[in-house]
């Protein structure tokens, strides 16, 4: 997946200035989780409740996930690569 980058401008700019690089590159890194995790739903054609049951969770719990804010344990990643056959860890 190719990510184009835009420069931030305005009132967006000002806050990512505020944010540190360390802090800037985790939210990244979890945006582009929780586009593979939709992407891979959208694929095996899952909405979120059926996706909220295959994982035994509220659909709520899978709205955190797919905004990008979530920090996943190991076995929650691995739960997903199983239900969804993608990879996400690289160990």
């Amino acid at each position: 997946m190719e990510v184009k980058s835009k420069r931030a401008e305005g009132v967006l700019k000002e806050i990512l200035d505020k944010i540190d690089e360390v802090e800037l590159t985790r939210t990244r890194k979890r945006m582009m989780l929780a586009v593979k995790i939709s992407e891979a739903m959208i694929k095996c054609g899952y909405s979120k409740e059926q996706f909220a049951h295959l994982m035994n969770k509220d659909v709520s719990i899978i709205s955190d996930w797919l905004s990008g804010d979530e920090n996943f344990t190991i076995n929650t990643l691995m739960d997903i690569e199983n239900i969804l056959g993608i990879k996400l860890l690289n160990v």
